[in-house]
């Protein structure tokens, strides 16, 4: 399933990746606080690449400690598809949204863009949850903890920490 991608094609999509999700992130704090600037789009960029980092350091860690580095480069390469897969969908009505009647549309749809957002990410990862068998697990308390622990956890912390923005 993974594949070998060259280094310069890593750096471009995790840009463009942390890039479309930090102003889709700046639409929601816009919605909320009527205010968006470079300083905090900047800030939100900053904490989602660190976010990002931490996040897949844990989980190669994780597959190294089980021995399990296949399935851990599986769903990382699942993972990031995912992820440039929203981006790539988002980028025109982020362009239609912020170029069209003078933002008009931005100052009405930025919270309904962010929950649409959100609700794509939420379908798109039980997908990607799913095509890594964890619902096959019998085990319910496994699949808690594994949502939890790894899926539900680290974005609650993320939306805490930018929230206080």
């Amino acid at each position: 399933y993974h594949r070998k991608d060259s280094l310069l094609f890593k750096v471009f999509s995790y840009i463009n990746i942390v890039n479309i999700i930090s102003i889709l992130i700046s639409f929601y704090l816009f919605g909320i606080n009527k205010r968006m600037s470079l300083f905090l789009f900047l800030k939100i960029f900053i904490v989602l690449s660190l976010f990002f980092f931490i996040k897949n350091m844990t989980l190669k860690y994780l597959g190294y400690i089980f021995e399990e580095q296949t399935i851990v480069k599986k769903y990382y390469y699942e993972t990031c598809s995912l992820y440039f897969c929203i981006s790539l969908l988002f980028f025109p009505l982020i362009l239609i949204l912020s170029y069209t009647l003078n933002s008009i549309l931005l100052e009405k749809l930025a919270l309904s863009i962010f929950c649409l957002f959100v609700g794509v990410f939420i379908i798109f990862k039980i997908i990607v949850l799913n095509r890594s068998n964890l619902f096959k697990i019998k085990s319910l308390l496994y699949n808690i903890l594994y949502l939890y622990g790894l899926e539900l956890l680290p974005y609650l912390f993320l939306f805490k920490i930018i929230g206080d923005f």
